[in-house]
């Protein structure tokens, strides 16, 4: 159920006493959701379908780490973005795609929330195993590091996967649920650290942070245990503990500038990557004093990167020399060192003695020579995009995070340069990128939705995904349901932006809006490339054969060209041929098109696009009318945000045209709703330029400023609709909610009708003072950066739910405050048997069990995945939906490679009550007999 905000403040009480307390407090039937799009249940909200076989860096030069347990042949992956550690137990047994074995920092591998306790992580960026197997997390965004003691030996013993308790905590004196840099003062100290990327243990087990935020590496000495508090020694603050500077004292041997990596050989030399400073130092044994000079102190004595100075910190032409924005830095037992080169697209390694000198890379992965600096998309085996992470095996493979391509990938010894990678994981192939698995049932910041009233069909713009997604019907979709088309990619696994890195007519980069018109025919802003494509008919051009992927656009608005996509055509004042990322999109029952053109302040309309009528500028491409740059209505030289006003729109987002040619228009900057009342016909065009009704500023044309959050205040609303009944549902977008007014035009027998104050509110549990987002826990009552709203040929209320990446449907009625909530329908899914257990299996032979999934119940039950752990592998006939009484087989084979008792699992991704299901594996593996 979604949490209760308590009205506490004065302004809250205020609220409710003057608008009724009802509204404060009472929940409402219509703000339950029965459906949803892009996640397994309500209760996830991740970008895309989360995995164990997903990785989601986020899109910047620090995200993603790997680390390798090089004992026991384990590797572990640093997920960022989905604030998680991933963990597979055998190196040898690697594929591309393969699911990891183990989660740290969540509970099950279908979450991704944040959160600060001795069992989660936030932003996790940098991994170091000791030589017992022990985890040490940087838990970047806490910011702290984390311990956790050999989650193998818990997994191959106990079956356990996933929600690992850490055992110690540094930099947050000893506290396990405080997460602020150092610990709320605005100064540090040895206690503290701020904003952690990289950790190492070296063979001492001493411990040593990049404390990124505090410009400074500290070192613990070891063994760190839970009552270890304060560093022992800290870098690039001439000795400080309490300072931060960035570049203390200038640029120099002693100093640093966000350093996000550290490595220790096995002669005890220290590796910084001094990130912002583009070079990486190494510290000759600054632990102890031996005959090596430089050797017991801070003082840096190499530097890479910087041709030898240690006064400069410049991002040099590519060369074997060079580096930019290092980010990661590993050594391997052979004192080779290595260097995650992010801003130049690549993997260094160095080959190194004692102390080191070499200077000059001897290996370059990701790029075809030293000279170049390519990223390229889509990726390929050969290449590399701001690379992160680096960690060598025993057996002198070289693992990568590839931080823009979202995965991890594997190069075989002996490395050499230009050499293709072997395995990915995080992404099913090495040509994908995507956060998380993209499929036919994901959404990754999903936009406009629309209905196509000639099929019943649905359509979504998933927007960082770059493609639209068509559901063949609205109104009976169940949960997770795959997509049946797909339009611009050239599959349901690819989200290349303009489908091949190429502006054409096929693809988009970050669509935003869709309309369908009476016929089918469907409409995408494509918000980047500044233009509107439309597609003929899609449902109807894939010829009743689905899955369906959808060719090239029939016309194209806002540009001369498909290969064009420069705002206003590159121009510095718009026209009326012109767009400059437009957002939303509608069309009337005349099929005239209405385009909320938000980067030049208006609405743009186009009379009847498709067909030419007894109607001047019918049937082209040249904008007819345009809303909020005058009361005439034909100022298309105009963009600006006038002084607000009724004849004046200020980067409007959401536009909508009810049955009776009223049009409404989300007026965003301005946190207001725009209603015009229009005469159209036919064979009469819009006219009206002037604003009849306003909503959420108290009923001023003049104001732009929220009056505080309740019924009749507006904060950035977005997408609007009206239904066949005339109730206008507004996307209120920073307060989380959508709000719902009862026919505000027309007075009926329905109480709070006729008016511009609020009736309904979907996303807050009927508080119409709250604004609390899903956060970590989203539900079937809440809403996070709620965009677009659609209402079907019933009158059902579909929502966008970006934050949570979800499409959400209600159906009718929508009951006034105190109504009582109907739980959604769940599904009933038998899995049996509970376990498997194989006996003694000889290593390199196999045994097999199976499993059987069963639908007990009257709900259609979604299967996102399902995957193995441990010396277990699978294979199915399980498909993506199973039906009421369905039932599928899950063949189970055990291969041992490890002598001694084996765990795993069998987990089914599903929307069932109590999903995520479970099959907990036991095997025991003997010696590998003798060949007589």
């Amino acid at each position: 159920m979604a949490r209760r905000t308590t009205l506490t403040t004065a302004a809250q009480i205020t609220v409710c006493a003057v608008f009724a307390l009802a509204w404060c407090l009472s929940a409402e039937a219509g703000t339950i959701a029965t459906r949803v799009l892009g996640q397994p249940d309500f209760t996830h909200g991740a970008p895309n379908t989360l995995s164990a076989g997903s990785l989601n860096f986020p899109g910047n030069h620090s995200s993603g780490a790997v680390a390798v347990d090089v004992v026991n042949n384990h590797v572990y992956v640093a997920d960022t973005g989905n604030n998680r550690v991933l963990g597979w137990e055998s190196i040898s047994a690697l594929t591309t795609g393969k699911f990891a074995d183990i989660v740290i920092g969540q509970v099950d591998f279908e979450s991704s929330a944040a959160g600060t306790s001795s069992t989660k992580l936030s932003g996790p960026n940098g991994l170091a195993v000791d030589a017992a197997g022990n985890v040490y997390v940087a838990d970047t965004g806490n910011p702290r590091v984390l311990v956790f003691t050999d989650p193998f030996t818990s997994f191959t013993k106990d079956g356990q996967f996933s929600n690992f308790e850490a055992s110690v905590v540094l930099g947050q004196v000893g506290n396990f649920t405080s997460g602020s840099c150092d610990v709320a003062t605005s100064s540090p100290d040895s206690e503290t650290i701020c904003s952690p990327q990289g950790v190492a243990v070296d063979s001492d087990n001493n411990v040593w942070v990049a404390d990124t935020g505090n410009n400074r590496v500290l070192e613990y000495n070891g063994p760190v245990t839970a009552d270890s508090f304060f560093a022992d020694l800290v870098f690039g603050q001439l000795g400080s503990f309490t300072s931060k500077t960035a570049n203390n004292g200038g640029i120099s041997k002693n100093s640093l500038n966000q350093p996000t990596g550290v490595a220790v050989d096995g002669h005890g030399n220290l590796y910084v990557a001094d990130s912002s400073n583009n070079r990486v130092l190494e510290f000759n044994t600054p632990l102890a004093m031996t005959a090596i000079a430089g050797s017991g102190d801070t003082t840096a004595d190499e530097v890479w990167g910087q041709a030898g100075s240690f006064t400069t910190s410049s991002c040099a032409s590519e060369s074997a020399s060079s580096l930019c924005l290092p980010t990661k830095v590993a050594v391997d037992g052979s004192d080779n060192l290595y260097v995650g080169d992010t801003s130049d697209n690549r993997a260094l390694m160095f080959n190194e003695s004692n102390p080191p000198t070499n200077v000059t890379a001897n290996v370059i992965l990701g790029q075809a020579s030293a000279t170049t600096n390519t990223c390229l998309a889509p990726p390929t085996a050969n290449s590399l995009c701001l690379p992160n992470g680096v960690a060598a095996a025993s057996s002198g493979n070289l693992f990568v995070a590839d931080g823009a391509d979202n995965r991890v990938v594997e190069y075989a010894a002996p490395l050499a340069s230009g050499a293709a990678a072997a395995i990915a994981l995080g992404q099913t192939d090495l040509i994908h990128k995507n956060q998380n698995v993209v499929n036919a049932s994901s959404l990754d910041n999903p936009a406009q939705i629309a209905f196509d009233p000639s099929t019943g069909g649905l359509y979504v713009a998933d927007t960082v995904n770059n493609r639209i997604l068509g559901w063949r019907s609205a109104a009976d979709f169940t949960n997770f349901e795959p997509a049946a088309l797909v339009v611009g990619q050239p599959d349901f696994q690819s989200n290349e932006i303009d489908r091949t890195g190429t502006v054409g007519a096929n693809g988009f980069s970050a669509p935003s809006g869709v309309a369908v018109d009476s016929n089918g025919n469907l409409y995408v802003s494509d918000f980047v490339n500044s233009r509107v494509l439309e597609f003929n008919a899609p449902f109807a051009a894939c010829a009743g054969v689905f899955p369906c992927v959808v060719g090239s656009a029939n016309l194209i608005f806002g540009q001369t060209s498909a290969t064009s996509s420069e705002c206003n055509q590159g121009g510095a004042t718009p026209t009326a041929s012109t767009l400059c990322e437009p957002r939303q999109l509608a069309v009337d029952k005349f099929n005239n098109l209405w385009v909320a053109d938000n980067n030049n302040s208006r609405v743009l309309e186009y009379y009847t696009p498709l067909t030419s009528t007894s109607v001047p500028g019918s049937g082209d491409t040249t904008a007819d009318f345009v809303l909020g740059q005058g009361a005439a209505g034909n100022s298309f030289t105009t963009g600006s945000c006038e002084t607000i006003s009724a004849t004046s729109l200020c980067s409007p987002t959401g536009v909508a045209v009810d049955q009776s040619g009223n049009v409404w228009v989300g007026d965003t900057s301005n946190n207001r709703v725009l209603e015009y009342k229009e005469t159209v016909t036919a064979t009469t065009p819009a006219a009206n330029a002037t604003a009849n009704t306003v909503f959420g500023e108290d009923g001023s044309f003049t104001s732009s400023s929220p009056p505080g959050i309740g019924p009749n205040s507006l904060d950035g609303p977005q997408g609007v609709i009206v239904d066949g009944n005339g109730n206008l549902f507004v996307a209120d977008v920073v307060t989380n909610r959508v709000l719902e007014f009862f026919s505000p035009l027309t007075v009926t027998s329905a109480p709070g009708s006729g008016d511009t104050t609020a009736d309904v509110v979907f996303g807050q549990g009927g508080n119409f003072v709250a604004n609390e987002g899903a956060g970590s826990a989203p539900s079937n009552e809440t809403l996070t950066d709620a965009l677009s709203v659609m209402v079907d040929a019933s009158n059902s209320l579909y929502i966008s739910d970006q934050g949570s990446n979800r499409i959400l449907a209600y159906p009718l009625p929508y009951n006034p405050p105190g109504a009582t909530k109907v739980p959604p329908p769940s599904g009933a899914l038998d899995v049996r048997p509970a376990s498997l257990r194989f006996d003694a299996t000889a290593i390199g032979e196999s045994r097999t069990g199976e499993v059987t999934l069963e639908n007990a119940g009257t709900t259609q039950i979604a299967i996102g995945g399902l995957s193995t752990a441990g010396d277990f592998v699978l294979s199915h006939n399980c498909g993506a939906i199973l039906l009421p009484g369905q039932s599928c087989t899950v063949r189970v084979t055990f291969t041992p490679m490890v002598k001694g008792r084996r765990g795993g699992m069998v987990y089914v991704n599903d929307n069932a009550d109590g999903a995520p299901h479970l099959v907990r594996l036991d095997g025991h593996a003997t010696a590998r007999r003798r060949r007589k």
